[in-house]
């Protein structure tokens, strides 16, 4: 395999010739050692076939004798059967030696005593002498392990033909001096009775080597040996002999059920049970690794694992939980070398681990095996996905260096079956996906590899034969170059659309999104790129919207790192510039008052799509700040439905979800809804996408509303004119004696009276307010150099919606208005006051979009964000090169400002015209008559005694182009 960087470029093959799971977990399980008896527990002994016949010529009596004499020598001797040999002289047993022919040396070891005995007594025909001699046997100390694992290599050997009366003398035992040696207190325990107090571990290696020596009648007795070394494990005192005890029956027995090929017509049902002692022994493993424990443990429930029936997923849920942890929890390869330093005659530290990983391995491959099905990949990954999250570098690496030669496995061994893949593989391909930016490059590589193998796996389900283009452009980028780097998640990402189904797809996305508040930083930006790279690629589906930004706004009040907001803000845009329907939909359902980020996504939304105006016009009257209280939260969300009914945004979507929200449960979803209803009933599209009698019982439930704003703003909906149309007269016959009033010169407060007929413009808003508009907008004209602040705000606030409600038919004297308005609204824009400087720059852009300015949006951007001499010139130029001819109109406009009370207004009208001169001369030559310069000229001079020095210096240089003017301009 070419490892990240090199030159050579290759799918990562399995080594040739490398031994099959079954193959490789069979030869390692018979290599185990499982005992201290030497060559006794594995290979017959050479001397054995000649004993043997001397045995078979005994006579009973004679085998009776023999069998005293060994039991007497080992009862006398068993002090010395902790010591490895011992040098000790017995007539009795030299002159057995003797006659067996055996080397006089034999006499000092141990193990061939028991052997012997366990020869005699499988080769005895009597009954009645194999179960005295059993007993006397069983009623040795069971005190010293060589002594323990005597007794068993002597029972297994005389099981082979006397397998009943071998168990019924277990059974007794158990039954007898288990029972009550499991009881004893630990204060009564005296030396004598020492001899008993581990009999069950005598116990579980008798099971083991009666499974050893059987063979072929093992079979029917197999759920009646796992019951009972179920039950001295769990009942047996819990300390390492037992452990150990256990551990080595259970080898034992794994070993001979794998050597009888009839195995699999069995159905063993303690196995299970069998499972869970090994799992409770690697759970109360300590976490440091100085023996084979956990490889001989994981081994031997690999060859379990291979019996029938087959682990129900359960079980081996939980054995792949224990096992995974045991391996992966274990510390670095550096801190089990410390470990290893205070263990003596230890194991190589290297073979160790490696060993141990490799059983860890063979589990997995054999679970795979048994079921080669992509169901059973993703629950494979499913149970590894938890230690491919750690916050542990060396956890992660082993966990991806686990699913990279599983994954290996299945593509290079095994044919899947063709089936429906799951969804989960889209999440397990994400969770991988996210450690290409591993620190540890040996980890990075097999994550890229985990994602390679997985997504051919994917091929070949679908049935590809040829790799796409992205997915062969993807694998030949290398990733040590930034630009190279990019260029990979980019090919990956459209590999993923093209070949993931949409479900899988979806699991993808949500599990990038997940990840974006990780405290690992390299993965919450990766993730984030990646998703905004999703987001970007045309053709994102308009189903997954929903799940996408629902997941999104959970992660939100998690996400912290400011580069990570910005990119969700750009995900959020790119994804709405292609279904802005769905994410307003989904925005205006989901988002809370204090989300920010959900805000600037909703802002961001509006102003990157054809809808730019709605962003603008809450911006502008500065709605948006409302949506940051929880006070004024229902506030802001009127203003942009109010806004987004204006300019026809969406009128649909988001009146079908606002009725939705108004049958939550959730009040504030019930404020939300009420909110957007009402304002999209001013809305003249709204009829066409709601039923009346919809919208009527939408209102009617909304009566019933625990919450005292839905209730009333629900009442004044039923109110509407689009509810009742007849409405419309009574509120124009209103308007109209209110205007009388408007319109006379001395009334005391215009203010409070604007503030009403905008009201009732907005309730006419369906019907319209025809003629009358005209009237009010050439009032408010004159309203704006009022010396009253709030009548200056008041009247340009309502001309701008005056322009709005006056209806289509009289759009072109609206239009002459709107162009009447422009420079004074301009030159207001300077006013001293805050408040009418603002609602300047509202009714100004609204002017430009009824008049169809040119660069609107880029006006926009000035009038929100422009500071300085800079914005001001770009709004001017906007302006002008928008309007060519209206030169006279907009030169008169401003002059008349000059008068102005407030100085920063007269200031304004004289930086606009002293730039109208410099920048338009040769327009203003064409498009004014003498008469306009006159009027120029006039105006200039009753500025040159001005007792502001500003004003002075305008007249000094504005006069000469005046008297210019006046020879190039004709009549």
């Amino acid at each position: 395999m070419a490892p990240v960087g090199s030159t050579k470029r290759s799918s990562p093959r399995r080594k040739a010739n490398h031994p099959l799971p079954r193959q490789e977990q069979e030869l390692e399980l018979n290599n185990l050692d499982v005992g201290i008896l030497g060559e006794y527990l594995n290979v017959n002994p050479p001397w054995e076939d000649m004993v043997v016949n001397k045995i078979k010529n005994m006579l009973v009596t004679e085998q009776g004798l023999v069998l005293d004499t060994i039991c007497l020598f080992l009862e006398k001797h068993s002090q010395f059967w902790e010591k490895q040999e011992v040098s000790f002289r017995d007539a009795s047993v030299q002159k057995l030696l003797e006659f067996l022919s055996l080397d006089p040396r034999k006499a000092t070891d141990k193990a061939f005593f028991f052997h012997l005995y366990g020869m005699i007594l499988r080769e005895c025909p009597s009954v009645e002498q194999v179960q005295s001699h059993l007993a006397s046997l069983l009623d040795l100390s069971h005190q010293h392990a060589r002594q323990r694992e005597g007794i068993a290599l002597a029972v297994g050997l005389a099981s082979t033909k006397h397998l009943e009366e071998v168990w019924a003398l277990l059974e007794h035992l158990g039954r007898t001096k288990f029972l009550r040696s499991a009881v004893m207190s630990e204060d009564s325990q005296a030396e004598s009775s020492l001899r008993w107090k581990w009999v069950s571990s005598t116990s579980l290696l008798c099971y083991g080597q009666i499974a050893k020596h059987t063979k072929e009648q093992i079979l029917p007795w197999v759920d009646n040996i796992a019951s009972r070394m179920v039950y001295y494990f769990s009942c047996g005192p819990c300390d390492e002999i037992l452990k150990s005890s256990f551990l080595s029956a259970a080898i034992l027995l794994t070993r001979s059920l794998q050597a009888e090929y009839g195995s699999q017509r069995y159905k063993f049902t303690q196995i299970p049970e069998l499972i869970l002692c090994l799992l409770n022994i690697l759970q109360k493993e300590p976490n440091s690794l100085t023996t084979f424990l956990r490889q001989k443990v994981i081994l031997v429930i690999v060859g379990l694992s291979n019996l029938r029936p087959r682990f129900k997923p359960l079980l081996k849920s939980q054995v792949l939980k224990t096992c995974l942890q045991s391996v992966y929890m274990l510390p670095p390869s550096k801190d089990l070398k410390e470990d290893l330093l205070s263990v003596e005659q230890a194991p190589n530290t290297t073979l160790l681990y490696k060993k141990t990983v490799r059983a860890l391995d063979l589990l997995l491959q054999n679970f795979i095996s048994e079921n080669p099905s992509m169901d059973e990949v993703c629950f494979l990954l499913q149970h590894i996905e938890h230690w491919l999250k750690s916050d542990k570098i060396h956890e992660r690496s082993r966990a991806v260096q686990s699913t990279y030669l599983l994954l290996q496995y299945v593509v290079d061994s095994l044919k899947l079956a063709k089936e429906a893949v799951p969804s989960m593989l889209g999440h397990q391909i994400g969770v991988l996906t996210l450690l290409w930016r591993e620190k540890d490059k040996i980890t990075q590589q097999h994550s890229h590899f985990c994602v390679y193998l997985l997504m051919e796996l994917v091929f070949q389900q679908k049935g590809k034969l040829v790799e796409s283009a992205q997915w062969s452009k993807m694998k030949h980028f290398e990733s040590n170059v930034f630009r190279e780097w990019e260029m990979k998640l980019y090919y990956l990402v459209k590999v993923f659309k093209e070949d993931l189904t949409v479900a899988q797809h979806t699991q993808l996305i949500l599990t990038l999104v997940h990840n974006l508040s990780t405290c690992n930083h390299l993965r919450c930006d990766l993730a984030a790129k990646l998703l905004l790279m999703i987001c970007v690629e045309p053709g994102f589906r308009k189903e997954q919207v929903a799940e996408l930004l629902q997941g999104l706004f959970q992660e939100l009040p998690n996400i912290h790192l400011k580069n990570v907001q910005q990119t969700i803000s750009q995900a959020t845009l790119a994804l709405g510039i292609q279904h802005i329907q769905e994410v307003v939909e989904v925005i205006l359902s989901l988002c809370q008052p204090s989300e920010r980020i959900c805000m600037e996504a909703l802002k961001g939304l509006f102003w990157t799509n054809e809808y730019w105006e709605v962003f603008a016009d809450v911006k502008l009257i500065q709605g948006w700040e409302l949506f940051g209280q929880l006070e004024t939260f229902p506030r802001g969300v009127t203003l942009l439905a109010r806004a987004m009914a204006h300019y026809n945004c969406e009128i649909k979507a988001v009146m079908g979800q606002a009725l939705i929200s108004l049958k939550s449960n959730e009040e504030r979803d019930n404020i939300v809804g009420i909110c957007i209803i009402i304002e999209f009933l001013n809305s003249p599209d709204a009829s066409h996408y709601v039923s009346w009698k919809t919208m009527y019982n939408s209102l009617n439930l909304g009566l019933s509303s625990r919450n005292q704003m839905v209730r009333a703003m629900s009442l004044k909906g039923l109110s509407s004119t689009l509810m009742r149309p007849k409405k419309a007269t009574l509120l124009r016959s209103r308007l109209m004696e209110l205007l009388d009033n408007f319109l006379q010169p001395e009334f005391q407060d215009p203010a409070g009276l604007m503030k009403i007929l905008g009201h009732l413009l907005h309730c006419l808003g369906v019907q319209g307010i025809g003629i009358v508009s005209l009237k009010i907008a050439q009032h408010l004209l004159s309203l704006f150099t009022d010396e009253r602040a709030t009548v200056r705000e008041g009247a340009i606030f309502l001309f701008g919606d005056v322009i709005h409600y006056g209806g289509k038919k009289l759009q072109q004297s609206l239009k002459d208005l709107a162009s009447q308005a422009a420079v004074p609204l301009l030159l207001n824009m300077a006013d001293p006051c805050q408040e009418v400087a603002m609602k300047a720059k509202f009714t100004f852009l609204r002017c430009a979009i009824l008049l169809k300015w040119e660069f609107r949006k880029e006006l926009f951007g000035k009038l929100a964000w422009g500071q300085g001499l800079g914005a001001a010139n770009d709004i001017f130029v906007y302006m002008l090169e928008s309007n060519v001819g209206n030169y006279q109109q907009f030169l008169s406009q401003a002059l008349m400002c000059l008068d102005s009370s407030h100085t920063t207004v007269k200031l304004a009208a004289m930086k606009f015209i002293g730039a109208l001169l410099q920048d338009y001369f040769n327009d203003l030559c064409l498009y004014l008559r003498k008469n306009d310069v006159i009027s120029l000229k006039k105006c200039l001079e009753a500025l040159r005694h001005d007792t502001d020095s500003r004003t002075r210096n305008f007249y000094l240089n504005c006069w000469n182009d005046a008297v210019e003017l006046s020879y190039y301009v004709q009549d």
